[in-house]
């Protein structure tokens, strides 16, 4: 089993990253005009911050199955072959 890398608990703004991004991942997750208007910031920030709790937090921690953590973790690849100014 995977060790959490965490110093602290999810905070309320991971919290709510992770449940948008699963919410979208039957779509193949979030456009950047949803992130944008649900954060108020870019989509590639809002990525690299997902991946940042992805990687520091385990399935446990995150309270999701093993599986949506290999979805999103699947989404976030896809969106680095995708150029930003798209």
């Amino acid at each position: 089993m995977k060790k959490s890398l965490a110093l602290s608990p999810l905070s309320r703004d991971e919290r709510e990253i992770v449940d948008f991004a699963a919410i979208w991942i039957p779509y193949d997750g979030p456009t950047a005009p949803d992130i944008f208007i649900r954060f108020g910031i870019p989509a590639a920030l809002f990525h690299h911050r997902l991946q940042h709790i992805l990687t520091l937090h385990t399935c446990v921690d995150l309270s999701i199955s093993s599986e949506l953590h290999r979805q999103l973790s699947r989404y976030l690849s896809a969106t680095k072959s995708i150029p930003s100014h798209v």
